[in-house]
């Protein structure tokens, strides 16, 4: 029997040889690309809470009975693996375009990691009434375009051919608010006897720049501007190169322990608390209090504690000299991340 491909990059399809499988409901979509992606076998409790989190567990526990039959019915029983407490998936005959681009991430195949990336994670899929499913589905999204993006920086740095240019490109249209990548991307035009389309780009990430975030482009970038101008172009320094890939994923240790909090513990439990109720809102947080009682060691350790829960946070600071500078703090936080 042919293996069953799992396309998960981009708008979920399934397929099995030449033959699309269709599936009957969107909560055997999501079961199904949790099981492949998180290669786990979690408890049939924890699934129906994840999926099903706004409904009383018995009924959460037979809805995840019907939807786990209609998955069997579409892609095979033989390719569940279940029993009265666990569920998974039985990878051995399933090929997933997502393992296969993490392999080559770690593989350094970079071009062939591209080639598979058709679009975001389950690109136009959600489920509006399972939001620790959202949030699991958007941390996934959001690790994987950051691994994109870097293969993509590393691809477009590596020589001045045309195949960079088109690796460049398409960095700058997955992070256009990264001026690292406009600046590529007009090293690349200058250096290949294209200076006019350099100046177009440098103009673009101005225009895209105010248009986002009203502000000006990076010191940097501007300066490149001007030594395009003045046929002065010379190849990046090794500070101008990408951030190098991560290393391989590594099972998911347990959270790093931070050392103790001298009496904050209520706090801290109080912080986390607020953090788990977060809806599509968001909520704001404020830690106040006199100078030197421990707020900043506080508000550090409640980041820890949430990066080591699958948050992806930036920090930024603001200071009473920059009370003109709006959005400053803002501003410097999504250059930073």
């Amino acid at each position: 029997m042919n293996s069953l491909c799992l396309l998960l990059l981009g708008p979920p399809r399934l397929e099995r040889g030449a033959q699309i499988l269709e599936v009957d409901t969107r909560k055997a979509t999501a079961l199904l690309a949790y099981l492949a992606i998180s290669g786990e076998r979690p408890s049939r409790d924890w699934l129906a809470a994840f999926l099903w989190p706004d409904i009383d567990e018995r009924r959460a526990r037979a809805a995840l009975r019907r939807t786990l039959s209609a998955l069997k019915t579409a892609i095979g029983a033989q390719a569940i693996f279940a029993n009265r407490e666990l569920i998974g998936l039985e990878t051995a005959d399933v090929w997933c375009d997502v393992t296969a681009f993490e392999q080559a991430i770690q593989q350094n195949k970079l071009a062939e990691a591209i080639k598979l990336y058709r679009g975001d994670f389950l690109a136009g899929f959600s489920l509006r009434d399972s939001l620790p499913f959202d949030d699991w589905q958007l941390q996934q999204q959001e690790s994987l375009r950051r691994d994109l993006t870097r293969a993509l920086a590393q691809l477009a740095q590596a020589t001045t051919d045309e195949t960079a240019l088109a690796y460049a490109r398409h960095w700058c249209q997955m992070d256009p608010l990264r001026e690292e990548a406009h600046r590529t991307l007009m090293r690349l035009l200058a250096e290949n006897g294209r200076s006019a389309d350099a100046l177009v780009q440098y103009r673009d990430c101005v225009r895209i720049l105010d248009e986002e975030l009203g502000v000006p482009p990076l010191p940097e970038t501007t300066d490149l501007y001007h030594a395009i101008q003045n046929d002065r172009v010379t190849r990046w320094s090794s500070g101008e190169m990408a951030e190098p890939l991560p290393p391989a994923k590594q099972p998911q240790a347990a959270p790093p322990s931070t050392p103790n909090l001298i009496g904050r513990d209520a706090e801290l439990q109080q912080m986390q608390q607020i953090y788990q109720q977060v809806g599509p809102d968001g909520r704001l947080l404020i830690i106040e209090g006199e100078p030197g009682i421990g707020k900043t060691r506080l508000a550090e350790t409640l980041v820890t504690w949430a990066s080591a829960h699958g948050a992806v946070t930036l920090a930024t600071r603001c200071y009473e000299g920059e009370t003109n500078l709006a959005y400053a703090p803002l501003i410097q936080a999504l250059r930073a991340g």
